[in-house]
């Protein structure tokens, strides 16, 4: 009502001088830059932001029609609008120095979600490839750091190790900082808070993989897994082993019963385990997928979700039957399901592990890849399958099998004759229900296709498929790695109590990375030597070696 919105930029931002209380916070109203937003006034909005960059975190208090208080920021206007421009000036000024310690950053870290959910997916990848850190103003007051780690803090320390007798307050706010060398360094940290929160790790794992490939989010993987994931993935990868080791124990006494089972003592044990470890496996599954944001329906669209479920239901179902009904075949069939889905779930567990979270990506795109190439291959199958059903139904094998009598067997012969290369051709004779030279060569002309199409062109063309998959997994191997690091650690937070999860958010609000400090002349300011002069005094030294043996020698 002070501010006449359709001044000029240069106007606007004068009046606005004058008047900066109407910037912030508004009741009923919406602020001067949502205003501005909202009328799309796109070059009196960089002006306002551009000189007052608090003003990008102006607030608007509300109530809906229920009576319930409503909170409206910039972010939340232009997202409504999808005013791409708006959203890429507002979160570019959320990382400037100038508003570190205010209420934009976290406005726009919350935001995220959202604006990728409008699908500007694209620009938020450019953003965090840019997202700068900023040097930390804050006293600090306690220690322990190894040069060059990441570490985590609350807003008002963090984790640090001074040097014998420096004075812990002195050099400026920062104090005196020094790593087991004994060279000093400087802490940064990244630019937006929260990061770690578990809402915006689970939107930028349904991103692209490239949003995870910059500092700022290497830090965030790093401090979030090795101070407070790690420790309960070697636990539970722990009782996932235990529950191997038993289910392995049960079957091998179902199979020396033969078929006549009496449990003993050390039996009733492993039973008890394996009831135990996959009740809680359910439960965990349960609340994991009771607190996902997409719903329920979404998180079991995941494999690996869908897998810790069926693995355990497989299980618990073979334990129950072992108990009560043996009289038939049925618990062999489940056990063996459980078996076979048990080993697909220990694949989600090697994801952990350095050595070996980097093939199960590759394999994962690779199964990806080839599902519309395997589709065509079971189409050609199905098809000569069922060719072969109606010319050699009736025919018998050198063991008097009939290996195209029904849809399956036909399907199952004609797989390896395709694949494996695995045929008879002597049953072609009995081709037809009439025998003749003509029946046999329309089955030979049939084979000969079957066998140029599927072993000689598909074949080779899957190879160059997956050769091509994994190139393109490869090209992005880093961002492919900590993406697979980062639906790990949603995992895990995903099943954590709300309890222990605010307390991973507050001690995670800010991420840090440290460095060497070095002087204006270059020699870093703990009385160590900069790299040019260790590099000059190790040669020195090498040169004055090689002088003292040629002395020797002549």
């Amino acid at each position: 009502q002070l501010v006449p919105l359709d001044l000029d930029p240069e106007d606007l931002v004068a009046v606005l001088r004058e008047y900066p209380e109407t910037l912030y916070v508004s009741r009923d109203y919406d602020t001067l830059v949502q205003s501005l937003i909202e009328q799309q006034r796109f070059k009196a909005f960089q002006a306002v932001i551009k000189e007052f960059p608090l003003s990008a975190g102006s607030l608007k208090f509300g109530f809906d029609s229920d009576g319930n208080k409503v909170v409206t920021n910039a972010f939340t206007v232009a997202n409504k609008m999808r005013d791409e421009m708006s959203l890429k000036s507002l979160l570019y000024t959320a990382q400037t120095p100038e508003v570190a310690g205010s209420s934009l950053p976290y406005i726009a870290c919350e935001s995220l979600p959202e604006i990728i959910a409008q699908g500007f997916e694209d620009m938020v990848v450019e953003y965090m490839q840019q997202l700068p850190f900023h040097p930390y103003k804050i006293p600090l007051k306690q220690a322990n750091l190894r040069d060059g780690s990441v570490y985590r803090s609350s807003p008002t320390h963090l984790n640090t190790s001074f040097k014998k007798g420096a004075g812990r307050e002195q050099g400026g706010l920062f104090g005196d900082l020094y790593d087991p060398r004994g060279m000093q360094v400087t802490a940064s940290h990244v630019a937006l808070p929260n990061l770690g929160k578990l809402g915006v790790l689970e939107a930028f794992c349904g991103a692209n993989s490239s949003i995870f490939d910059n500092e700022a989010m290497t830090a965030v993987l790093e401090v979030l897994w090795e101070e407070h994931i790690k420790k309960l993935f070697y636990m539970k990868a722990s009782v996932f082993l235990i529950m191997v080791i038993a289910w392995i124990m049960l079957v091998q006494l179902v199979v020396s019963s033969t078929g006549n089972i009496v449990m003993q003592t050390f039996d009733r044990v492993v039973y008890a385990v394996l009831l135990a470890i996959n009740f809680w496996l359910i439960y965990e599954e349960y609340r994991q997928a009771k607190g996902s944001p997409g719903g329920v329906l979404k998180h079991f669209s995941d494999i690996w979700n869908a897998l810790d479920v069926f693995s355990a239901v497989m299980m618990t179902t073979f334990v129950f039957l072992l108990e009560y009904d043996t009289s038939s075949d049925t618990y062999i069939f489940v056990g063996v399901a459980g078996t076979v889905l048990l080993m697909l779930k220990s694949l989600s567990f090697l994801r952990g592990f350095e050595s070996t979270g980097w093939l199960i990506t590759v394999l994962t795109q690779n199964v990806a890849d080839v599902r519309p190439f395997l589709i065509v291959m079971l189409v050609i199958i199905l098809g000569s399958s069922v060719a072969f059903n109606l010319l050699l139904s009736h025919a018998t094998d050198e063991d008097d099998n009939k290996p195209y009598e029904g849809a399956w067997t036909s399907f199952f012969t004609v797989f390896l004759m395709s694949v494996l290369g695995d045929f008879d051709t002597q049953v072609f004779e009995q081709a037809g229900m009439h025998p003749s030279e003509f029946s046999k060569l329309v089955c030979q002309l049939l084979f000969l296709f079957v066998v140029m199409f599927v072993t000689v062109v598909a074949l080779n063309a899957l190879i160059a498929l997956l050769g091509d998959s994994y190139a393109k997994v490869s090209e992005f191997e880093s961002a492919n790695k900590k993406k697979e690091r980062a639906e790990l650690i949603c995992e895990y937070m995903g099943v954590m109590r709300g309890k222990k999860r605010r307390k991973i958010n507050r001690v995670s609000k800010f991420f840090h990375k440290l460095g060497q400090k070095e002087t204006e002349g270059g020699k870093e300011a703990g009385g160590g030597e900069s790299d040019l002069e260790a590099f000059t005094r190790i040669v020195d030294e090498l040169r004055a070696e090689i002088k003292g043996l040629k002395d020797i020698i002549l």
